[in-house]
């Protein structure tokens, strides 16, 4: 019964998360852009299987690795499928400053850079 339970498990979650991703970035807009996800089940399931076979046999030190490993794939698989060329996006969308909200951010110490 609990073997039947992991395997179960070994083969929703990886389709859940293909379908979750799949569905919001196909649906997802910005502006006239859009976005596409082509994340396939059979390779999130690979990769899946063998980051747990990786963290087990690595008792835990592969986790780190395992995170990277899916989210690089799951990077790779979106696409922007851009409406027209970016540089007018960009240069819309950027925030006008004024001198003196630098002037001041520079009075009172703040560091506002990430």
């Amino acid at each position: 019964m609990s073997l039947s339970l992991y395997a179960w498990s070994f083969l929703a979650i990886p389709l859940w998360m293909t379908l979750m991703q799949n569905l919001v970035w196909n649906n997802t807009r910005l502006g006239e852009h859009r976005f596409q996800s082509r994340m396939r089940w059979g390779r999130t399931a690979f990769i899946v299987f063998t980051n747990i076979l990786g963290i087990a046999f690595t008792l835990g030190l592969f986790t780190p690795f395992a995170q990277i490993r899916l989210l690089r794939y799951r990077i790779e698989s979106l696409t922007l499928l851009p409406a027209s060329g970016l540089d007018d996006f960009i240069a819309s969308s950027e925030a006008h400053g004024s001198a003196t909200g630098e002037g001041l951010s520079d009075l009172l110490d703040f560091d506002l850079s990430m």
